[in-house]
């Protein structure tokens, strides 16, 4: 594989990280905090960027300090939460309403009973009540309420450890999309407000808690949908801000000198193929743009501009090297995937004579988590045309 594509996406992305980055240890200093914690796996790269970025700047020395937190949906799910029932369980269903009981006890961290069959029960055709009824028939309350006091008190904490209790304001950032980690950072600390930075941020499916403001660089709920559909696709944004960071799953207690102190639990799934050099010269690419953004005038409009050029017109370097990337799924959507299907001229042929067959096609570009990524490698004369007419004809894409 050549390196010059994956290059030039990398010089792309890696302004628009900075951008984000300048405009965020900017806001959060003029605001008087101290530090920015960093969330998720993708938050541990981001802040390594940052403090590069902060050496570089003439104003660095006034930026907040960058502080990772080992938190990702999964491991702060069940915590979040006072209670597991449909109430509370609401907010999960809105962004995934094609959970599965199965997905759900997953997402929660919980092994499914052997009489379960997981994808039987689909959350959508549940009342509250009936919903509610079956946790209790499954007789899964008392092992669900076990693990989520344990690992409420475990989350704590660790946040505790990490200085996250320290102050009744903190600042959060991530790349976006919902600001579902923040949301459950509030929902365990209802005395806390909680301010989250975002590279894009979409609108909520459900109420945020009330301690809670959040803020979008290039994207925020406020934005034209015709826009907010353009930059639907996280995935290749996810992929770009990864390394050999591991994502928490959990949190145990380890006993230390000293007393009590907690760990994170990581899944074992390595997202990015480190060891290609493809990689290396792409990660590369990232971390010169990115700190060549320090003393740069910070742009939004220039950032998304980059960012949809990236999403938009792929480079097949890149595309090549995001789909030897894992894409790891299991929150909400119960699957690991990589790759993707290839698609061939007589599928778009078949689809537009057929429903089902258009239906088959849209979910294969779905499932790629990144579809003009899927055009662009299988049907390059007519990729552009292609993804207009997708937009045009399937709400989903």
């Amino acid at each position: 594989m050549e390196t010059i594509g994956v290059s030039i996406a990398g010089q792309k992305l890696g302004t628009a990280i900075g951008h984000f980055l300048c405009w965020s240890a900017r806001r959060a200093a003029n605001l008087g905090h101290g530090h920015i914690f960093f969330l998720s796996r993708e938050g541990a790269f981001l802040a390594r960027h940052y403090e590069a970025i902060k050496a570089e700047a003439k104003d660095g020395a006034f930026w907040p300090a960058s502080k990772v937190l080992a938190v990702s949906r999964k491991s702060t799910l069940l915590p979040s939460m006072s209670a597991v029932n449909s109430v509370t369980l609401a907010a999960f269903f809105a962004q995934y309403p094609h959970a599965t009981i199965g997905t759900l006890l997953d997402s929660l961290g919980i092994n499914p009973p052997a009489n379960l069959k997981p994808d039987e029960l689909l959350a959508p055709c549940m009342s509250g009540q009936f919903f509610d009824q079956q946790l209790v028939d499954l007789e899964l309350n008392a092992t669900i309420e076990k693990k989520r006091i344990e690992q409420r008190e475990l989350l704590t904490a660790y946040l505790n450890e990490q200085g996250f209790l320290a102050s009744v304001n903190m600042v959060v950032l991530d790349i976006g999309w919902r600001g579902t980690i923040q949301n459950h950072l509030a929902q365990l600390l209802p005395a806390t407000k909680i301010s989250g930075l975002y590279l894009a941020l979409f609108p909520a499916l459900s109420a945020s808690p009330s301690n809670t403001e959040k803020l979008g660089f290039a994207i925020n709920p406020e934005s034209s949908k015709a826009l907010l559909r353009r930059m639907r696709f996280v995935a290749p944004l996810e992929f770009a801000c990864s390394d050999e960071t591991l994502s928490v799953v959990a949190y145990a207690g380890d006993q230390k000198a000293g007393g009590k102190t907690v760990v994170p639990v990581y899944s074992p799934l390595k997202i990015v193929p480190n060891e290609s050099p493809e990689m290396a010269c792409f990660a590369d690419a990232i971390k010169r743009a990115a700190i060549a953004t320090a003393n740069k005038k910070v742009s939004a409009d220039l950032t998304l501009q980059l960012l949809l050029e990236t999403i938009e017109l792929p480079t097949k370097e890149m595309i090549d090297l995001y789909f030897q990337a894992w894409r790891d799924d299991r929150y909400g959507g119960g699957k690991i995937r990589r790759g993707s299907l290839q698609l061939h001229y007589k599928d778009l042929a078949l689809a537009a004579m057929s429903l089902h067959a258009r239906k088959r096609v849209g979910e294969m570009l779905a499932d790629s988590g990144w579809p003009w990524a899927v055009l662009s490698r299988d049907t390059p004369i007519i990729a552009k045309l292609l993804r207009k007419l997708v937009m045009a004809i399937d709400p989903k894409l």
